[in-house]
């Protein structure tokens, strides 16, 4: 008998996420208002104020809102079970046992869809937009197969993540799965670090909040001076706007000088970039000055994000 993770295991990606994305493109309307209360939920997470688990209860609480939920559900599986990696359908056994932080309304039609009886999963209470007891994940991971399985040995357990390292005693053999590769675990092995984490969407937004700023700013002030020289007053009054954000909801720091330094230094190449990219298409290229502030504005997060991540915010040795 064999034990397994759903998300980036036996499924090509992370099924809330996809389903997320395919409520959002069929009604969008009810979705966007969730993204936006859930946003809100983030920084209060960031802050300490609230568990994980309230983001995630927040970011599905539009689908009691569904007509037909079901036939909605069945759709999405239908789309999306072909996702479920090919390792696992040529290797998939009746006792196999999937765990899963993923909530059940969703990933238990999917796990059906191929065969997949025994499926343990976050179990969320449509009605309520509530989660039933706790998220399915880590530690909670572990307490749940102690309580239904005191007595088994799973023979192999597959997993992708580093939040699983809990149940890797509960298994004779740990593999890794790595994308399309498999192998078995080590100790010497260090789990890829995801980029695309909460801290990189919330940095995006702050981004984004920066961006705006820029262009509003520079577009006000371009009325009394040159629309260049204009660009670089709104930028610096971006980078005020994105120092305090990133400050207070991604690295959770006091605010410092000596960080603000750092802050701006680490702008200093995208700034140059984006400079020439403002004066090459104002001056030379004669573009209208409102689309090159929009243009220019959103070069670079990615990048940044990691050069701030590192050097700026880099958390001191103890």
């Amino acid at each position: 008998m064999n034990l397994y993770d759903f998300d980036g295991t036996i499924y090509a990606g992370d099924s809330g996420i996809d389903f997320l994305k395919y409520s959002f493109i069929h009604k969008p309307l009810i979705v966007t208002k969730a993204i936006i209360k859930t946003i809100f939920k983030i920084f209060k997470y960031k802050r300490g104020k609230i568990e994980f688990q309230e983001v995630k209860e927040t970011a599905f609480s539009f689908v009691n809102k569904i007509n037909n939920l079901d036939l909605f559900i069945g759709k999405f599986v239908k789309k999306h079970k072909k996702k479920i990696k090919n390792f696992y359908l040529n290797q998939r056994n009746k006792k196999d046992v999937i765990i899963t932080a993923s909530l059940d309304f969703y990933v238990k039609p999917l796990c059906h869809s191929v065969g997949i009886k025994r499926i343990i999963a976050t179990k969320y209470d449509i009605n309520k937009c509530k989660i039933v007891g706790n998220n399915c994940k880590g530690e909670i991971k572990k307490k749940i197969i102690m309580n239904k399985f005191s007595n088994t040995k799973f023979e192999k357990f597959y997993t992708d993540s580093n939040d699983d390292k809990p149940l890797f005693p509960f298994a004779l053999n740990t593999y890794i799965v790595n994308k399309d590769k498999i192998f078995k675990y080590s100790e010497t092995y260090k789990f890829p670090t995801k980029i695309f984490n909460l801290d990189f969407l919330i940095f995006i937004f702050c981004g984004g909040m920066g961006t705006i700023s820029n262009f509003v700013f520079s577009s006000l002030i371009s009325f009394k001076l040159n629309p260049v020289l204009s660009y670089v007053f709104g930028y610096a009054i971006s980078l005020i706007v994105s120092y305090l954000l990133n400050i207070l909801l991604v690295f959770k720091r006091k605010i410092s000088l000596i960080d603000f330094i750092k802050f701006v230094i680490s702008y200093i190449p995208n700034f140059l970039i984006l400079f020439s990219f403002v004066y090459i298409f104002i001056n030379i290229l004669t573009f209208k000055k409102y689309f090159v502030y929009l243009m220019a504005a959103v070069v670079g997060l990615p990048i940044t994000f990691v050069i701030l991540k590192l050097l700026t915010f880099k958390k001191p040795n103890k």
